[in-house]
C-alpha cells in the first residue's frame, strides 16, 4: 500500500509563509545608521578618552557617498584615516573651555571601525558640553548615542532629530537643536 503524503492545512501554510517572509525580510534589512560613543577619564593616564564605534557598513556607505575613492575599506588605511579625521572634525567636548580632543587613530575590528580621540582630563567634568554632527551631513536621520561615565555613573545622550549639542550637568541634560552644516 502506498501512502500519500499529508496535505498541509491552511493554518500551517500561513505559518510557513509568515516565517519565510520574516526570514527574507531580515536578510534584506538595512542596518540602522547609528554610532555609539563612550567618554570617560582613564584614571591611569589622567586623559579623557573618547571612543566612537561605527558599523563597517555605514563607513563604506559614507565613503562612497562622499565620493572618496574606495574599492575596499578593509584594505584602505588611507580611507580609514580620512574617515577618522572627518569624525574628529564633527565631534567636540568642552567644559568651561574647549577640550582639544586629539585624534589618536582608528582600527578595524570585525564589523566595526573604531575611532579614538583623547584630551587632557579637565579638573571637573560638569558641566560637559558635547557637540556632534557626525554623519548627519550625509544622513539627517542618523542617530548618535553618547555614553559619558563620571564617577562611575553612566549618563547617556542621543543626537537625533536636529539635535547638535547636549549639555550634561550634575542634575540633568540640556539639548540644543541646530541645523547640521550641510555645506561640507
Amino acid at each position: 500500500m502506498v501512502r500519500r503524503p499529508k496535505r498541509l492545512g491552511l493554518r500551517t501554510l500561513i505559518a510557513l509563509a509568515t516565517v519565510f517572509i520574516v526570514a527574507v525580510g531580515s536578510a534584506f534589512a538595512h542596518e540602522q545608521k547609528s554610532v555609539l560613543t563612550t567618554i570617560q577619564i582613564n584614571p591611569r593616564t589622567e586623559m579623557l578618552e573618547v571612543v566612537h564605534r561605527f558599523s563597517l557598513h555605514d563607513v563604506e556607505h559614507a565613503a562612497r557617498a562622499l565620493g572618496w575613492s574606495v574599492s575596499d575599506i578593509l584594505q584602505s588605511q588611507a580611507v580609514q584615516a580620512q574617515f577618522g579625521e572627518m569624525v574628529a572634525s564633527q565631534f567636540s567636548v568642552a567644559t568651561d573651555q574647549e577640550l582639544s580632543a586629539s585624534l589618536i587613530g582608528q582600527e578595524l575590528d570585525g564589523r566595526y571601525l573604531w575611532v579614538y580621540q583623547e584630551a587632557k582630563a579637565p579638573a571637573s567634568m560638569m558641566p560637559l558640553v558635547i557637540s556632534s554632527t557626525v554623519l548627519r551631513r550625509l544622513w539627517p536621520q542618523h542617530q548618535h548615542l553618547v555614553n559619558v561615565t563620571v564617577d562611575g555613573v553612566v549618563r547617556s545622550v542621543t543626537f537625533a532629530n536636529g539635535i547638535t549639542q547636549h549639555t550634561l550637568t550634575d542634575q540633568q541634560s540640556h539639548q540644543r537643536a541646530g541645523d547640521p552644516d550641510l555645506s561640507q
